[in-house]
């Protein structure tokens, strides 16, 4: 790997100033993460903990448990961010959210809890699971579990298409190239369907996270297993029929 990041700086140093990058004013001493526009607005997910509430920290972190923000604004200049409500309320981690283009439905990382008590495996980790929910006329409604859900592996960093019909996440369940995979399903009009990998040219032997899929289906997502220049680079591929173009940094 060492070897494939030598031998292409070269190239990425001469994208350097492709791109312009700008704080937005909202930014601030906390991680703030995992942004998506939402409603004349962006939705992130902080550790920023909640006004006036009762601070719960993460034994991993010592810090605050990651839970969806709303600031409504455009461009680098946004109002006072606040608690994203959702029809679940959890003291543990929540997030990263995506939306459908109409914005009218939500699917949700959550920790694995049971009546708000976390629950974990046997191998003593608390995982990661999707829920989705629909918005109705008085807020968002149940979220409901993915039926690929489960207690013994993580799916998280949820990515709905603009249709709502193809679910692309991360996950480090069973038959996968490295530690955590870009997997998708589909809806078939009445559940979800049995995940799928999107194969080696997108995944890698190590960790392949956050995946955000692009009207144009393209994906973008970020690895630690690819060549690039960090720990975490950006990387991309185009659906190409029924295949995934080779990830490009």
């Amino acid at each position: 790997m060492l070897k494939g990041c030598t031998s292409n700086l070269d190239e990425y140093l001469q994208k350097k100033g492709s791109y312009t990058v700008k704080s937005i004013n909202i930014n601030g001493s906390y991680s703030d993460i995992c942004p998506t526009p939402f409603a004349e607005g962006l939705v992130f997910i902080s550790d920023r903990n909640k006004s006036g509430s009762k601070k719960m920290t993460s034994s991993s972190t010592n810090k605050a448990f990651y839970q969806p923000y709303f600031a409504k604004g455009s461009s680098i200049t946004f109002e006072e961010a606040m608690p994203f409500e959702t029809a679940s309320a959890s003291s543990y981690h929540a997030g990263p959210v995506s939306f459908t283009s109409d914005g009218k439905m939500m699917a949700i990382t959550r920790s694995n809890n049971v009546k708000g008590k976390a629950t974990r495996d046997s191998k003593g980790f608390v995982r990661l699971q999707i829920f989705t929910s629909v918005l109705g006329d008085k807020g968002w409604g149940m979220e409901v579990s993915l039926p690929f859900n489960s207690q013994d592996y993580s799916c998280m960093h949820p990515s709905l298409s603009t249709d709502g019909k193809t679910l692309y996440f991360s996950s480090d369940m069973p038959g996968g190239a490295g530690g955590i995979d870009i997997w998708k399903s589909t809806w078939d009009g009445s559940n979800w369907t049995a995940p799928v990998n999107l194969g080696n040219n997108v995944n890698s032997v190590g960790d392949d996270v956050f995946p955000s899929i692009s009207e144009s289906n393209i994906l973008y997502y970020s690895s630690n297993g690819l060549p690039g220049l960090g720990s975490l680079d950006v990387y991309m591929s185009e659906m190409q029929g029924a295949n995934w173009s080779m990830a490009m940094n």
